[in-house]
């Protein structure tokens, strides 16, 4: 039997599990860093708004690397003071 753990996000409180595409293009504790990287996004492609959540995920893994990093390190920061103050 298989069991999958799921985590909900203690950041936000918005009742949604925890995980990559949460993380990048939901949390709402993170709304701030997210508009800086989608702006960067939608320069490069004008439908990037219209995507899925987790095709926002994939074309900013494929297309945005760096960027995705600085946000990643940028909410984790805040991740962080939220979780461990």
């Amino acid at each position: 039997m298989y069991y999958i753990n799921k985590f909900f996000s203690e950041v936000c409180n918005q009742g949604n599990i925890e995980n990559e595409i949460h993380f990048v293009t939901e949390c709402n504790a993170y709304i701030d860093q997210r508009e800086a990287l989608f702006k960067i996004a939608e320069e490069s492609d004008n439908k990037f708004r219209s995507m899925t959540n987790e095709a926002k995920l994939i074309h900013m893994m494929q297309h945005h690397q760096i960027s995705l990093l600085n946000y990643v390190y940028k909410a984790w920061l805040i991740r962080r003071n939220v979780l461990f103050r």
